[in-house]
């Protein structure tokens, strides 16, 4: 990933998701640093097939497309991505944003955004999509009783009429918190990574329920390994665990 060569942005008004677009009509072009932005989509999707909502031109939808050598910290990938949207969110004065394991950015008990990671390897380079949404001025009503929050919320200066400018300057920013990320797994700091990722987390230190096809894991989730599983203390011992959802049960506690 050449840091010096200008971030290629193309602004959809509507797609089915920003990841797909990607995957279908531009990722066999191979160009560094494309960068698919959608005012809506369509058809958006989360984690495990989950479709993610949103309202037109009312959050940040984008996807962008990275090629990095096989013998990168491909796993700690998401992370990054994490670590990358939050401090763009920061950066706009935003506070109280955390990141619930593995890839939700939430804020006051609700959930601001996602991340979505699809890649595979074509001999000796990993072509990942890093696709992110977050609800800038208004969030979705969804039938499931989740709570969504909307970032517009938490900052001062901005109305619901700066959508554009909110949302451009947020993109700004983390496609250069993005770059700088990713240059660390490049250069293998993948221990400042992972301590960006634990200071954001507000998942470790928890009692925590992780629900898994193979039946739920109950513990505190102590730490986030080098292959950025969730290391949980459970009664019958630590497990790590590549993938979940999470329920936060309470605060600090031992098993």
């Amino acid at each position: 990933m050449d840091s010096t060569t200008p971030w290629r942005i193309i602004l959809l008004d509507e797609t089915e998701s920003t990841n797909r677009t990607m995957i279908d009509r531009f990722a066999r072009i191979s160009l560094e640093r494309l960068v698919v932005v959608a005012d809506h989509q369509v058809a958006g999707r989360g984690r495990r097939g989950r479709s993610f909502y949103d309202i037109p031109r009312s959050g940040l939808a984008c996807s962008v497309l990275v090629h990095l050598p096989r013998q990168a910290a491909i796993n700690l990938l998401p992370l990054a991505v994490a670590n990358a949207a939050v401090l763009a969110v920061r950066a706009l004065g935003a506070s109280g944003i955390v990141l619930k394991w593995p890839n939700d950015l939430m804020v006051g008990g609700g959930k601001l955004g996602g991340i979505l990671v699809d890649g595979s390897f074509d001999g000796t380079t990993y072509q990942g999509v890093l696709g992110l949404g977050l609800n800038l001025t208004a969030t979705p009503t969804l039938v499931d009783g989740r709570t969504l929050s909307r970032l517009i919320d938490t900052l001062d200066g901005y109305t619901g009429e700066d959508f554009f400018l909110l949302r451009d300057t947020l993109l700004l920013n983390y496609l250069r918190e993005l770059n700088d990320q990713i240059l660390r797994l490049l250069e293998g700091r993948t221990e400042s990574v992972l301590a960006s990722y634990r200071e954001f987390s507000s998942t470790l230190g928890r009692q925590v329920r992780i629900l898994r096809p193979e039946g739920e894991v109950i513990g505190l989730a102590e730490d986030v390994d080098q292959e950025g599983c969730l290391v949980v203390k459970t009664v019958s011992g630590r497990i790590a665990l590549h993938v979940g959802d999470v329920e936060h049960l309470g605060v600090v506690g031992d098993l």
